[in-house]
């Protein structure tokens, strides 16, 4: 579903909710070694809960993971 080099996966997960499951999604993303992890960050967000009528603010970890083309590295390209 993503284009073979170039890709942005951005994933949003609650912190608390299968952090195993995570865990061992991000250690096989590194292993397979096509995706690298550009942001990692946990942030609180204003959601509305339909069921409670109330808004609710859960902490949720944003990932934007980015699919890199061979010989790609990290940092500035001159």
């Amino acid at each position: 579903m993503l284009r073979p080099y170039g890709s942005l996966l951005l994933l949003a997960d609650p912190p608390l909710r299968a952090k195993h499951n995570r865990e061992r999604f991000l250690e096989l993303v590194a292993a397979g070694g096509e995706f690298r992890v550009e942001e990692f960050d946990e942030r609180h967000v204003r959601v509305w809960n339909q069921g409670r009528a109330t808004w609710e603010v859960p902490r949720v970890v944003f990932m934007a993971l980015r699919r890199g083309a061979p010989g790609d590295t990290i940092g500035v390209k001159l």
